[in-house]
């Protein structure tokens, strides 16, 4: 907050999390490298080194089902990129970015994380991506060894907070919609 009240305005180069994944995939800027290497193993940007080791989900789960739409999404507390924490060191706006944003999401708070992905199945948004993310498609029929399983274990949801919600949509009209129009008459 600023002296008057108001919350102060931090100028963010939405790309710069993508930019820094892409540079990071061909070995940093200007891309020395013409192969691509993707994070693979234990190599994680900055800040998703401190998710637990016995539940590694960067790469079981945000590589694959989230990091495609957040790591563009226009606000940066919402891309849990892990890039950046470095590039706001010291702001409290993106402290924690990576794990412990992405953590904090499913975990605390209004917990939106939890409530899109598990209660209201509206994440992720893509509908293979869905698809993949809640069917393991070497075992279809074992729910134990889905994406979503893993997410919900490593971040010790368990019952119905780990289960996706019944299937209705969530629909909502807009109050403009409400009002009447007048009727045309020929």
């Amino acid at each position: 907050m600023v002296p008057n009240g108001t919350a102060a305005k931090v100028a963010v180069d939405r790309f710069a999390a993508a930019r820094a994944l892409v540079e990071q995939w061909y070995g940093g800027s200007g891309f020395p490298s013409s192969t691509y290497t993707d994070l693979t193993g234990s190599t994680v940007p900055h800040g998703w080194q401190n998710q637990p080791a016995s539940t590694p989900i960067y790469h079981e789960v945000f590589a694959r089902n989230c990091r495609t739409c957040h790591t563009v999404n226009s606000d940066p507390t919402k891309q849990f990129s892990g890039f950046n924490e470095r590039r706001f060191a010291g702001s409290p706006l993106l402290s924690g970015d990576g794990y412990t944003l992405f953590n904090s999401s499913f975990t605390q708070g209004t917990q939106l994380g939890q409530s899109y992905v598990f209660q209201q199945g509206i994440m992720p948004l893509a509908r293979l991506t869905m698809d993949r993310f809640w069917v393991d498609f070497e075992n279809p029929t074992d729910p134990t060894k889905t994406a979503a399983n893993s997410l919900a274990g490593a971040l010790g949801l368990s019952g119905s907070a780990a289960t996706l919600g019944a299937a209705l949509a969530q629909a909502k009209r807009h109050p403009s919609a409400m009002q009447t129009r007048p009727s045309i008459r020929h």
